[in-house]
């Protein structure tokens, strides 16, 4: 049985019986990207706080939190979760229960290993899809809100960063360094000239390799703090000569990193 997704997800399991849950963790473990194992419902309700899994696999009946308790919880928090339940009860009422939280996946104890490695690797697939395509989603966002940024300012040089990357640049930038797209600028600290007169990223020098912050926030931090008249900067494009530039940083979109520096 291919197991391709599933060793890119992580899976929160659950089960309150130490024999069971050292013999499944055992076999589960070497299948998914990660294993995060609780002891009771409670905890598996911490847990996945904290780790926001891809799936969850739980056994019902558990003390402090049962099964259905944790699955409901769940629900509240991601009414999408994958959720797939364990119980050795096979009759109607555990069915109608399961039934009534929406539960994804429902298997009798003793679990039958590969039923249950088919079921994880279904899900897992359609995890991996569904991060594929809000992936997808997102870079197309990105570059709308980029093309829409550049085009409603064409006569301004200007470039857009996500994240530490130059994503892409007006043709005016472009124009000024002789490229033809801004894959040829290998660093965006490269297209600043330093000088004591002018402005220039302080985390160019001691802070790109020691921060959290990406490259647009820190240039955006540091461009919008100081005085209009000192946002001055020294830029080097083709003819080597370095001509003086009043730089601005505006931010497009908090959530992709996305911000736009314009050169007036």
């Amino acid at each position: 049985m291919s197991e391709v997704f599933l060793k890119q997800i992580n899976l929160l399991y659950v089960e309150d019986s130490r024999a069971m849950r050292e013999i499944l963790a055992k076999r589960l473990e070497k299948r998914v990207k990660k294993l995060i194992v609780a002891e009771d419902g409670e905890e598996g309700f911490e847990k996945y706080c904290q780790y926001k899994p891809d799936i969850i696999l739980t056994d019902i009946e558990m003390p402090k939190l049962n099964g259905f308790e944790l699955a409901k919880k769940i629900r509240q928090d991601n009414k999408n979760a994958i959720i797939i339940v364990l119980s050795a009860h096979s009759d109607s009422a555990f069915l109608l229960d399961a039934l009534d939280l929406d539960v994804s996946g429902y298997l009798v104890k003793p679990v039958d290993k590969d039923k249950l490695h088919y079921q994880l690797e279904f899900y897992a697939r359609n995890v991996c899809l569904n991060k594929v395509n809000q992936e997808h989603q997102k870079n197309l966002d990105i570059q709308k809100k980029s093309l829409q940024y550049l085009l409603d300012k064409p006569e301004v040089m200007s470039f857009i960063l996500v994240g530490n990357q130059m994503y892409c640049a007006s043709n005016i930038f472009l124009e000024f360094f002789d490229i033809t797209d801004v894959s040829s600028c290998v660093n965006i600290k490269d297209i600043f000239v330093q000088n004591d007169n002018y402005f220039y990223p302080k985390f160019f020098e001691s802070r790109m390799n020691t921060t959290d912050k990406l490259v647009g926030e820190l240039l955006f931090d540091e461009v919008n703090k100081l005085e209009k008249i000192k946002r001055v900067v020294l830029i080097q494009g083709k003819a080597k000569i370095p001509k003086s530039f009043l730089i601005s940083v505006s931010e497009i979109d908090e959530n992709s990193h996305l911000y736009c520096v314009e050169l007036a």
